[in-house]
């Protein structure tokens, strides 16, 4: 392996944020026009729901990572990589967040 393919930290770390980000926002607009097809088919989100937003933010992450990476000459696979734990550090930001508004909520 040819260690100047591999980004720099600046990089990953910036890289990181901005995927949270997009996927945070990429996310909440598909699951805006995703809940309208949920509330006309049940009342109740199905069991599997949670699962595929959270796939998604993952799969948007991975994506926006790897567009923007390239973009900047880096290998599109790290930017992929560096996306998906965009994703995921978006989707563990917001349920660590409902879970507090939740607690706050009960109290």
């Amino acid at each position: 392996m040819d260690v100047s393919l591999i980004p720099s930290w600046d990089v990953i770390s910036v890289l990181g944020v901005v995927t949270a980000v997009l996927a945070y926002g990429l996310t909440y607009i598909a699951k805006a026009f995703l809940s309208g097809w949920e509330k006309a088919m049940a009342e109740k989100a199905p069991w599997f729901w949670n699962g595929i937003i959270r796939l998604l933010s993952v799969l948007l992450g991975a994506v926006s990572g790897a567009g923007l990476l390239a973009a900047i000459g880096g290998l599109w696979t790290w930017g992929a990589a560096i996306g998906c734990g965009g994703g995921a550090l978006s989707t563990t930001i917001v349920a660590v967040v409902k879970k507090r508004i939740r607690a706050r909520e009960a109290a």
